[in-house]
């Protein structure tokens, strides 16, 4: 994603990693103001199969304003058991008896 203050101005793997500002987690509040076309969105995403984090780009190009906050600590991003599987890893976790 690219920033501009704390606003994002534009997304998608389709920008350079070095003109890019971080990883898009896509954990999202949305305000109700927003929330129509986010469902608009969601809707058309859903229909052409693309994934969820498509909805944040496609709102970006629309001119919705898409704020975003830096993370801090440890993560790893997980969709699918391998992922998590990994993620227990890495962070060392054991089950408790």
């Amino acid at each position: 994603m690219q920033v501009s203050g704390n606003k994002v101005v534009n997304a998608g793997k389709h920008l350079p990693s070095e003109e890019s500002f971080g990883e898009w987690a896509d954990i999202s509040r949305i305000k109700e103001r927003g929330l129509a076309a986010y469902k608009v969105l969601l809707q058309e995403c859903a229909i052409n199969k693309l994934g969820r984090s498509q909805i944040s780009v496609r709102l970006v190009e629309k001119g919705h304003d898409i704020h975003y906050e830096v993370m801090e600590g440890e993560w790893t991003e997980v969709d699918f058991v391998k992922d998590y599987i990994e993620a227990k890893r890495i962070f060392q976790v054991v089950k408790k008896a």
